[in-house]
């Protein structure tokens, strides 16, 4: 068999590549092992094959063969020895460089593999609707870094229709929606139970009242959420009116809680609404209690059935955690 001749280091690069004699990456890294890098770093940092193989806890003789396994798979003189000394050579200086990249690339990598293994890193999809975000739920995401500060947290808001869609086709992990809510492969636990109040607007007739009945609503015009994003919503106030014996004149529609509120605060009508609303301020508001009116609205947090993410997992946990801790209504 013929016998691969030994490049010659000294001609110049542009002569070798001349000659056809271009470098084959994948075979160089075959080559060379992560082991033989480690020990060349150990012996660059205390320039003595001696303390370097201790420090790699191996034999001198060992040490020094894993030096010149590297330098030949990497056809290039990384060290000067001689009896007295050791230094680097350019090459090895530019090897040490890359090299020490390299290896906090690879440690991190590792810790970020541990991490993402264990649940401690990685990403927790939420989305939320306005009632859940006016209420508990700023304090479970803040609880949540505190013990997590590896994972990220990516939130998206929105109607309870919409973000039920989004969790079963896998675009969230956990949903904070109105409740109640019951399907096939999800799970759900509840969080808040928010009861309604009036909202009007300043100098509306009943807002020197400190208290209202429901009757003394009958003449109003309301706004409400539009009905196809608001419909789980929707279904709680229709309830309340049909046991109240009459329908509300619904006057406006809105798309979210922003734009209700700023409805009513033009005088454009009034509204029933979770009393998280009492988190949120916002000038022209009114906040009355109905005193007949005993309805809540719950929220729950929902999440598929077969998701193993681990990363959820410490979310739930710490979700169970603050309601265990909340104090009761």
């Amino acid at each position: 068999m013929a016998m691969r001749q030994p490049r010659d280091l000294n001609q110049p690069p542009t002569e070798r590549a001349a000659a056809g004699e271009v470098a084959d990456i994948h075979a160089l890294q075959s080559r060379w092992t992560l082991r033989q890098i480690q020990c060349f770093m150990a012996l660059a940092s205390t320039l003595h094959f001696g303390r370097a193989a201790e420090k790699m806890h191996m034999t001198q003789p060992a040490f020094s063969r894993q030096i010149m396994s590297l330098e030949e798979s990497l056809e290039v003189r990384l060290v000067e020895r001689d009896s007295q000394t050791v230094c680097l050579t350019p090459a090895g200086e530019a090897f040490l460089e890359g090299s020490g990249e390299a290896l906090t690339a690879l440690q991190n990598a590792a810790m970020r593999a541990k991490l993402f293994d264990s649940g401690f890193a990685g990403c927790v999809r939420v989305g939320y609707t306005d009632f859940a975000i006016s209420a508990a739920l700023p304090h479970i995401f803040c609880a949540f870094k505190q013990a997590y500060p590896q994972i990220v947290l990516e939130s998206a808001q929105g109607a309870t229709r919409d973000l039920l869609v989004d969790l079963r086709e896998r675009r969230l992990d956990i949903v904070f929606v109105t409740g109640p809510i019951v399907g096939e492969g999800l799970e759900s636990r509840a969080v808040a139970s928010n009861r309604l109040l009036a909202v009007l607007y300043d100098g509306h007739p009943l807002a020197d009242k400190p208290a209202l009945l429901l009757r003394d609503l009958v003449d109003e015009g309301f706004i409400f959420g539009s009905p196809g994003l608001w419909k789980h919503f929707l279904k709680h106030i229709e309830r309340v009116f049909d046991a109240a014996g009459y329908q509300p004149n619904v006057v406006e529609t809105a798309f979210n809680s922003e734009g209700l509120f700023g409805l009513i605060a033009g005088k454009l009508g009034i509204t029933l609404y979770p009393d998280c609303v009492l988190n949120y301020h916002r000038a022209g508001l009114v906040l009355r209690r109905v005193e007949d009116l005993d309805a809540a609205i719950p929220t729950v947090a929902t999440w598929r059935s077969d998701d193993r993410s681990k990363a959820l997992d410490h979310f739930r946990t710490v979700l169970g955690d603050c309601l265990e801790a909340a104090p009761s209504a």
